[in-house]
């Protein structure tokens, strides 16, 4: 959801199948965006999207931000 809005589109305008949380060797988690998604990024001009994600046993927050070009 956060990855949506960044992308200034509601829930449901991309596939959950379609963004990847990829985490690096260093841990750092990285978002990687597949169909629709990736296409979506590239036609509003994104560069990269950041993200931050936090977890506790019953909950989750992740914030995601778009850089362009």
């Amino acid at each position: 959801e956060a990855t949506m809005k960044a992308l200034g589109v509601g829930l449901g305008a991309i596939g959950l199948v379609e963004i990847e949380v990829h985490r690096l060797p260093s841990g750092r988690p990285e978002l990687l965006l597949h169909g629709h998604a990736g296409a979506l990024a590239s036609s509003k001009g994104v560069a990269r999207l950041h993200l931050s994600m936090t977890h506790t046993a019953i909950s989750a927050t992740a914030i995601v931000y778009a850089e362009g070009e």
